[in-house]
Parts: structure tokens; C-alpha cells; sequence
């Protein structure tokens, strides 16, 4: 998909800027998850054992400040790509899709070039419960009503 300026522009306003450490920012929605590299294998920890990779819609201030850097530079893809992620133990994964959405906690950490930026610490997806529709018909029986078929 190609980006036009005004769709860039949105995209990014949109975006939660993630700005203070160790607090729960509430509604942060899941954009991707991710349990192979581009080859097919499994990503893997350190003692073998597998993870997932999960995006999410928000930046912190290093990446948004590298947004608008790509922006003003015309580069309206890598601009709008954007977004934190977070390793997690694949069990975790399993309870997180995209598109749903949870409170994000980030801590401090430097990034490759020895910046201290927010990274995610750890991410809890809303609780949520299935919602029922309810017969009319059988609430109107109820009530004396009479419903004609």
C-alpha cells in the first residue's frame, strides 16, 4: 500500500506516544503478532526455548520523533511503520490476537545506538466477556404482548 501524505499524516496523529515509564497505558491496541521470522523459523530465546513477537499502535518519543524525521523526508512508509513491540513467552501470545487491545507497561532501556528510550516491560489484554442478543419475541410473550409471526 502506498501512503499518501494526508494518510501518513493521520496515521501518526493517531498513534499513542508512549512517554513515562512504569505506567499502565490503558487501550493500547495489538497491531501484529508474530511467531516466525521472514524464513519460517520459530523465533528463539537465549535458552532455546520459542517466543513471539507482538506490535502493538503506539511509539514511544525516540520512534516518534523518527516518524516525523521520515515524514518531513517524504518517506511515508517508514514513517507510519512505526510502532513498539515486545518479545513474549509464546503461552502469552496464544491470549493475544491483533486488533484487541490491553494496558502496555515500558521501562527504560538503551537501544542500539546507547539512547535511553521506552521500550515495552510487559502487555495485559483487556478482559472481555461475550455479549448475548436476547429474543424480542420471547421478552414480548412474556409482557402480554402478542407478536404476529
Amino acid at each position: 500500500m502506498e501512503f499518501t501524505k494526508e494518510i501518513a499524516m493521520k496515521i501518526i496523529e493517531s498513534k499513542p506516544v508512549i512517554d513515562q515509564p512504569m505506567v499502565p497505558y490503558k487501550g493500547i491496541e495489538v497491531t501484529y503478532v508474530g511467531y516466525t521470522d521472514s524464513e519460517g523459523d520459530a523465533f528463539i530465546w537465549e535458552d532455546g526455548s520459542e517466543y513471539a513477537i507482538v506490535s502493538f499502535r503506539a511509539v514511544n518519543e525516540y520512534g516518534f520523533e523518527q516518524s516525523v524525521e521520515d515524514f518531513k523526508n517524504e518517506d511515508y512508509e517508514s514513517a507510519v511503520n512505526r510502532n513498539m513491540s515486545l518479545r513474549m513467552n509464546v503461552e502469552q501470545a496464544r491470549n493475544v490476537s491483533k486488533g484487541i487491545t490491553g494496558t502496555l507497561i515500558c521501562h527504560l532501556r538503551p537501544n542500539q545506538d546507547g539512547v535511553e528510550i521506552l521500550v515495552p516491560k510487559s502487555f495485559a489484554p483487556a478482559q472481555a466477556i461475550v455479549a448475548k442478543t436476547r429474543s424480542l419475541a420471547s421478552i414480548l410473550a412474556k409482557s402480554d404482548v402478542q407478536v404476529e409471526a
